[in-house]
This record gives structure tokens, sequence and C-alpha cells, in this order.
């Protein structure tokens, strides 16, 4: 499918995005194995979180689903059934590999599996620590990738050492640790997102995170449900802020928004680089921040980005890489490898692309290099089969003369449906 974009002088308005798929995937895996009935609010039709919700249904978890409102009947950490077919994760690496950490302490065998581009992803991350835990999880292919298969297993607690910063490795090992005996610990160089953590200890678990080190105590301790709302996905509210700097006479407010600082990365960085941006009516909700953003038309000039803040704005690169090319000087990515190993190689993906446009843009081992201020021409992109990648495009072309084709698009649906309504609108 080809999506014409128009270019607009300006990009304004108030704004919903949809629930952050992030929370909604671990929302659905925990409430199927706590005590009792949870409800969901605000559950988004996300691509990723249906998959979630497919792959707990076929494992008997009792979901009620009343458009973006479910109601789940907790089975217990042991009271899920075996499937006797493959469980998809489409395209849901988060789904995969937090669902691996409970698989792998059942008291059954599984197989899962996901679309062509997750099977392309590796899942050593996972199959390392699980396997120290005691879990029987192989790739069906003996390379490392997926489908994976998990035979259930009584599991040991360990402390592990993040090599690299991933909060779903993190929490494939913490959702793991709930089985095992004694007290599972994960230690990471640089915070990487706490939504699970947040969450296992809303739902009564004893955790604790404390100076780079999470700690989960007494595993085999049942979970308590509870209800849990679902605020607005910050990385999808990212291309809105973003298209609000860098266009002329512009204002856009995003209302309720998951604001955590594990995932608010780019608003630092922008904020360095000059943009107007002011969180509005800040609340908690079941310990995470929520927040009305609003984003203004700004003067921006180039910055650097550290490996320290890569794991706050992992899904936020390739907007960033959009935004430096309209502000004035250098700005510089480092630390960013772990792109190359997302739904494509996000890095090659929008040096390729931002080239065709004039940019002037050098991608590194680890990252970009962006020389701002380049005149820009209306150019034909392709996705790569990547949402995050066409939707930084499209928001390209709004901005550049005569707009933008996309190829290979209609994949924004996999975290932000509804996005091209508001860019045609908007």
């Amino acid at each position: 499918m080809t999506k014409k974009i128009n270019d607009s002088y300006s990009f304004s308005g108030a704004y919903s995005v949809p629930g952050d798929k992030s929370v909604a995937q671990r929302a659905v895996i925990i409430s199927s194995i706590a005590e009792g009935v949870s409800t969901v609010l605000g559950f988004p039709e996300a691509l990723d979180c249906l998959s979630a919700l497919e792959c707990m249904r076929n494992l008997g978890a009792d979901i009620i689903k009343n458009g973006s409102e479910l109601v789940i009947n907790g089975s217990g950490l042991y009271g899920l059934k075996q499937y006797d077919g493959r469980l998809n994760a489409g395209n849901s690496a988060t789904t995969m590999r937090l669902l691996s950490g409970v698989l792998s302490a059942q008291r059954f065998d599984s197989v899962i599996t996901g679309d062509e581009s997750l099977l392309k992803r590796s899942a050593n991350g996972i199959i390392k620590p699980l396997s120290q835990m005691g879990a029987d999880v192989c790739s069906e292919t003996g390379d490392g990738f997926a489908p994976l298969i998990i035979k259930g297993r009584a599991l040991k607690a360990i402390a592990y050492d993040m090599p690299v910063a991933s909060a779903q490795v993190k929490s494939a090992v913490l959702l793991a640790g709930l089985y095992a005996e004694g007290s599972t610990c994960v230690r990471e160089s640089f915070a990487s997102r706490n939504h699970t953590e947040i969450m296992l200890g809303s739902f009564g678990a004893q955790i604790e995170s404390k100076r780079g080190r999470v700690t989960l105590y007494r595993g085999g301790c049942a979970l308590r449900a509870k209800n849990v709302a679902i605020y607005g996905d910050f990385s999808s509210a990212a291309y809105l802020i973003a298209s609000a700097v860098i266009h002329n006479n512009s204002s856009v407010r995003i209302n309720g928004v998951f604001v955590n600082k594990t995932r608010t990365g780019f608003l630092n960085v922008l904020r360095r680089m000059g943009a107007k941006i002011r969180l509005m009516r800040m609340f908690l909700s079941d310990g995470e921040p929520v927040a009305d953003i609003v984003a203004e038309s700004s003067g921006l000039f180039g910055t650097e980005v550290s490996a320290r803040e890569i794991p706050s704005m992992i899904d936020e690169i390739p907007i960033l890489a959009v935004v430096s090319c309209f502000a004035k000087g250098r700005t510089v990515i480092k630390g960013a490898s772990e792109l190359r190993k997302k739904e494509c190689d996000r890095l090659a993906a929008m040096a390729c692309e931002l080239k065709k446009a004039g940019a002037d843009i050098e991608e590194t081992d680890d990252g970009l290099i962006i020389e701002g201020g380049k005149k820009l021409k209306s150019a034909v992109f392709d996705t790569h089969k990547d949402h995050r990648v066409e939707m930084s495009l499209s928001v390209l072309g709004t901005r550049i003369p005569g707009g933008c084709e996309i190829e290979n698009a209609g994949y924004a649906d996999v975290s932000f449906p509804g996005f091209y309504d508001i860019i045609d609108r908007a």
C-alpha cells in the first residue's frame, strides 16, 4: 500500500493517543496469573496488544472484552492451561519475551512464534537468563531465533547482570522469578522501562528498585487482582509532539499520557534542543505518572545524545532523527546499536530514507550524525516494514514542500491505530 502525505504549514489541535501498549500487555499477562477479577480500562486496539490478549486466551485465561474494557478472571500462578497449537505473538517482542518468563515455570510445554519480522529478532537475550534459572527454553531452529520451544520446569532464583539495558529481558526474568524460590535480582547499568516492577508491586508482589538493582522477594507468592487504567502511550504522543515543534505557528495538546521518567528521555532531549514543551494536570495512577503534554513551534538547535539516555527513548530515535533535520547545527546520537535489532535496522533505515529527502545524515556503528537546517525535498520513502520508521517519515512528509509518498505503508496500526486520521486532519 502507498500512502500520500501532504505538506502542511502548521500542525495544531487537542488529541488523545491510544493507551500505552507496554503497560497494556503487562496488564493482560499479570492479571491472568493473579487471583481474583481484574478490570483493565483503556485497553488499546494496537495489534501488539491484541496479540498478547489472544495468547493469554489460548492459554485458558478467562478474558471478556467489551470495547476498551477487559474483565479478567485470574487463574493464579499455575492456572494457565496447555495450548495444543503455537502461541502467536505477532509482531510483539514484548509479548514473546514476557510470556516466555511465565511459560518457563508452567506444568506443561509451549511453543511461541511470531510474524516474519519477529522471527528475525534474536531471542538469546531471554534464553540465557531463563536457562540460568533452570528453564528449558530453546530455539526451534537452533540459531537463537523464534519459534521458541518452552518446556515447563521448576525454577531457581538468580542474580542477573544485564549486558544491555532491556525492559523486556528484565521483565522476563522478574516474571519467571514469581515462580522461583528465594529472591530474584536484576542489575542494570542504565535504567530501562520499569512498568513491570511498578505493576507487580501494585498486584502485591514484594519488589524493590534501588540504585540500578531490582529485587523480587519471595517467589511463589500469589498476586492479588486489581483494576488497571491504561493512559496514553508516550511513544505515540512523540509523533504529535515532534510535529508541533518543527511546524510554524503550531501548538498541540495531548491529553492523559503516561510520563514515566524511564520513557520520556525524548522530552529531555527536545527541551535541550530548545523545544517548548509543558506537562500539565499531572497525577499518579497506580504509581505511574500521567499528564497532558503541550508542545509548541520552537527554534531548535543540535545536541548530543549519550548512551545513558538511549534506554529512556529507544522507540523515539527515528522521530528524533526527523526533528534533528530541522535543528540548527549538528545532532549526534550515540549508544543506539540496539536499534539494529528491532523490526528492521532502524539506524540504517532512517539514514537511507532521510538521504532521499536531501538530509545530511551519517550512519555510525551505534548511532547517527545529522547536520540540520538543510533544504529538504519531496521523496518516495519506504517503511522497511517498520511502524516507527513509517510514522517518522510521515511526520517528515508534512513538513517538506510537496509532501511525500510512503511505500509499504500500513504498519502504523501495530502501535498507533488512527495515526493517519490525526495526520490527515491536522
